[in-house]
């Protein structure tokens, strides 16, 4: 009897375990490499604001927002930094006081734009931020 409940305790938990190791993005559920389309919005220093319609099959922010957008920034161990959109430049490393910030469904972004997740229908945005 010990033998059958033991072997019914492991095959639960084996059962339980086995959807943890699904991709999915932290805005949605995902699966990796599919279709989606967000919404990307631009908002300058000067409050003005471009917005984009992207489909893509990207996984993160910055792919995504590449293919309308001209971004330029770096590389560094926590991500890629943002220096400016558009030729609009916010690097607060060169003294502007300012950065570009970025928004996923009016909620402030927990990862850099490379490692930002993006799921279908998210509203994204990146706002020039000064202080």
């Amino acid at each position: 009897m010990k033998t059958i409940r033991l072997t019914a305790l492991l095959l639960a938990l084996l059962l339980s375990l086995t959807g943890c190791g699904d991709a999915t993005s932290a805005t949605g559920s995902e699966e990796a490499g599919q279709e989606k389309t967000i919404t990307l919005t631009v908002t300058y220093a000067d409050g003005s604001e471009d917005s984009f319609s992207v489909t893509t099959t990207a996984d993160d922010l910055k792919t995504a927002a590449e293919t309308v957008v001209s971004l330029e920034g770096y590389e560094s161990a926590l991500g890629y930094t943002i220096t400016a959109v558009n030729g609009e430049r916010a690097d607060f490393e060169s003294g502007d006081s300012a950065y570009w910030a970025v928004y996923i469904n009016g909620e402030y972004g927990l990862y850099s734009i490379d490692a930002q997740p993006i799921a279908d229908g998210d509203l994204c945005a990146l706002i020039y931020e000064s202080f």
